[in-house]
């Protein structure tokens, strides 16, 4: 396969400059003899401006793989289906590429690979973008069932490579101890009590063509003000998601138009699926502050209606990097892909230990009456759906909606008996791109941000009763049930095994429904997840409703694992 290599500026363009002419260098750090990737114009492992470029060895094992069964560009789609890597070069850094040279798709994680550059069909004097082969014939097994430190060889040049991760001291803070989270450094806990959730509200779900965007986040707003028996003049400021589908620029203040309001404080915010998350943390601190007293907080789009499935596709592969992913076809399914097979090859698993996840949810779902999906499957269905990027297919992918969220953050001293306690909250970034994604691909943020909401809190998750955990794709949860300390590491799809994850089971996990089967448009997907839980806090839902509801938690988590939001919530007012 060949892919031309794309122009660029700045940092990036020596190191395709040297591309183009078959050679693989990476940027390297004289300071601290550490190579780094992508290109930066300073060194992310000791912020020195001592760089150089070094030639590579070439030679790399590969991290983890995917064949992919659907691409956005068209100019790739006559080569449907190809097999995408994430290799790690002998130096230390990541990259990404095609595997070329086996037809049936036989790779193994931890197999020794080379770099190949192909050369243009209509300029053999120049190369394409970098794609990996097996050195030599019989080379393929290699290190085979290794994992990263074995799979991981050693550097040729000059001392090891460190790969620093990019969780940084939060993240060397936190560890887990006899299964429960611990956190040391400074205290959360003056946050505990400062805020309630007053009100929330979602809009019709599901295809809604005639409505946009504004419509559904102004729908969802006024039930949220209506739930919390307040008016729009009663708001102090109003905190909006991003919109891919709203022509508007300032999505809040075309918000505050409509719903006739001026607040004192506006913001949108953009951090992916985790943005409801980041704005819930920050309204948190709005109100802690004395900044405001009522916080509206909305995000929506009509994603399905307005878009459509193959545009948002299109859309959502911006989230790879440019230059080093998009030109290789890269889409966000493909991405999860990558990591859904480092995590079933880590604890020896096949696909058919996720798809109970969609199962469950599906059946949550049908217990919810607004929920987009509420159709029987069983595991046998998950697992003969469309291949999108193995090892994950139609039904391991969450839904393309039109739908919209609102909740209303306020003070403590403005709580009433519906009102649900903020007990926890926190947050954790690691990286945007997946090739700059912490030295474990599967040691995500998460772990960090739980470490500070339990911190917050008080509590333990043995505490917690039930759970909303982003979803985005069946390995995402799992993933997350781990980092959260809900589930030992490798033993998180056992929650949904055998029954589990419904609303009667030891931990019910997302008893609407979650991305995979309630809603998913944008950040309304996490958005709706911070509703459910805390109106399963509120009790009083009938046949969803889980038994034990004292202590909720919400997880939600934006771009490929990428930023992170935990919080808690409480039936009654926690201790200060």
């Amino acid at each position: 396969m060949f892919a031309p290599v794309p122009q660029s500026t700045g940092p990036a363009e020596p190191v395709l400059d040297a591309w183009r002419a078959g050679r693989l260098e990476i940027p390297w750090c004289t300071s601290c003899e550490a190579g780094h990737w992508p290109p930066q114009w300073r060194c992310p492992h000791c912020g020195a401006d001592t760089l150089t470029r070094r030639a590579a060895s070439g030679e790399a094992v590969l991290e983890s793989h995917s064949r992919i069964h659907h691409v956005a560009e068209p100019a790739l789609r006559k080569s449907l289906p190809f097999d995408l890597a994430l290799v790690r070069l002998r130096e230390g850094p990541r990259l990404m590429g095609w595997l070329l040279d086996e037809p049936d798709g036989g790779w193994r994680i931890g197999t020794p690979l080379r770099v190949r550059f192909p050369r243009d069909p209509s300029d053999p004097t120049r190369s394409g973008m970098p794609v990996f082969e097996p050195p030599a014939a019989g080379h393929r097994e290699g290190a085979c069932g290794s994992d990263d430190a074995s799979a991981r060889p050693a550097p040729t040049t000059g001392p090891a490579a460190p790969v620093a991760s990019t969780t940084g001291d939060a993240a060397a803070r936190t560890t887990m101890i006899g299964g429960s989270l611990r956190r040391s450094g400074p205290d959360p806990s003056g946050l505990r009590g400062v805020a309630v959730i007053r009100g929330v509200g979602d809009s019709e779900i599901g295809r809604l063509p005639g409505r946009d965007g504004l419509d559904l986040c102004a729908e969802a707003a006024w039930r949220a003000l209506d739930d919390a028996r307040l008016r729009p003049s009663d708001i102090d400021a109003l905190f909006t998601a991003y919109s891919t589908t709203s022509p508007v620029f300032v999505f809040y203040g075309a918000l505050a138009e409509a719903l006739g309001i001026r607040p004192a404080i506006g913001l949108t915010g953009n951090a992916g699926g985790g943005t409801a998350g980041n704005l819930l943390a920050r309204a948190v601190s709005t109100v802690a502050t004395g900044q405001a007293r009522h916080v509206l907080v909305v995000a929506g789009e009509n994603r399905l209606s307005g878009m459509g499935s193959a545009k948002a596709t299109q859309t959502l592969a911006s989230f790879s990097h440019p230059w080093f992913e998009s030109p290789y076809g890269l889409t966000v399914p493909a991405m999860y892909a990558l990591v859904a097979r480092r995590y079933l090859h880590r604890y020896g698993l096949d696909r058919r230990a996720l798809a109970p996840v969609a199962v469950r949810t599906r059946e949550n779902a049908a217990l919810h009456g607004g929920a987009h999906k509420r159709d029987p499957i069983d595991v046998d269905t998950v697992l003969g759906s469309r291949p999108i990027a193995e090892p994950l297919h139609l039904l391991d992918c969450c839904l393309v909606s039109d739908a919209a969220g609102a909740f209303i953050v306020s003070t403590a001293d403005e709580a009433d008996d519906r009102s649900v306690w903020i007990r926890g909250v926190g947050e954790q970034f690691t990286h945007e791109h997946l090739v700059a994604a912490p030295d474990d691909l599967l040691d995500c943020g998460a772990r960090a941000s739980a470490a500070r909401a339990f911190g917050m809190a008080g509590l333990q998750p043995a505490d917690i009763g039930f759970a909303q955990l982003y979803d985005c794709f069946t390995v995402t949860p799992v993933l997350l049930a781990e980092a959260l300390g809900l589930a030992d590491d490798g033993q998180g799809w056992r929650l949904w095994a055998d029954g589990g994850g419904g609303v009667d089971s030891r931990l019910p996990v997302n008893t609407h429904g979650g991305m995979l089967s309630h809603a998913h448009a944008g950040a309304a997907g996490g958005l709706l997840a911070i509703n459910e839980c805390a109106r399963q806090v509120r009790g009083g839902l009938g046949s969803r409703q889980v038994p034990r509801h004292e202590f909720g938690l919400v997880h939600v988590e934006g771009g490929i694992l990428s930023n992170h939001t935990t919080a808690i919530l409480s039936h009654d007012r926690p201790p200060r």
